[in-house]
């Protein structure tokens, strides 16, 4: 469970990346290539979603909230790229912390974004995926492993991001 004590750490991280040049996060190869943890979570509809689910895919893993002004800035780019790759083994799953569900509709309508967003009520999963700033994001490939991860905002429809994604693609490896 995220408690208000470790709001503060987590606030001042996203605070400090919206003003430092860490602000343009890179997506960094995790040369380890770990499984990434598994998780089950609940959509805004209740309906649950576990990652394993999404083997065959390529998986953005993005953690996020709303209060927070650089994960803000990267979801319309996360939204493009998702029309971008509509239809290729490609999804987005936005993990948001430890927020009410009201808010994050309300958000999401005003961002018009529709991507899967799921709920980790109590922090754990950002936790286990050894979370500490948002935004966070990790690319798994269609086995499940990392490989690559982002401290920081990403601007996700760029050529490179894209190459990288495509690279990734089951039909392409």
């Amino acid at each position: 469970m995220i408690r208000r004590e470790h709001v503060a750490p987590i606030l001042f991280a996203c605070v400090f990346l919206t003003s430092t040049a860490c602000a343009d996060g890179s997506l960094d190869p995790d040369l380890n290539a770990d499984t990434a943890p598994e998780f089950v979570l609940a959509d805004l509809d209740n309906k649950l979603h576990r990652l394993s689910e999404y083997r065959g895919k390529v998986v953005l893993v993005n953690f996020w909230a709303s209060w927070c002004v650089p994960c803000i800035k990267e979801m319309p780019g996360m939204q493009r790229i998702a029309d971008a790759l509509r239809d290729r083994p490609f999804v987005i799953l936005a993990i948001n912390i430890a927020e009410p569900q009201r808010r994050i509709q309300k958000f999401l309508k005003s961002m018009d974004i529709n991507f899967k967003v799921l709920l980790d009520k109590d922090g754990s999963t950002f936790k286990a995926w050894q979370g500490r700033v948002l935004p966070t994001s990790f690319l798994l490939d269609p086995e499940g492993k990392i490989r690559f991860r982002a401290v920081g905002p990403i601007d996700w429809d760029t050529d490179e991001a894209l190459a990288t994604i495509n690279k990734m693609m089951p039909d392409q490896q």
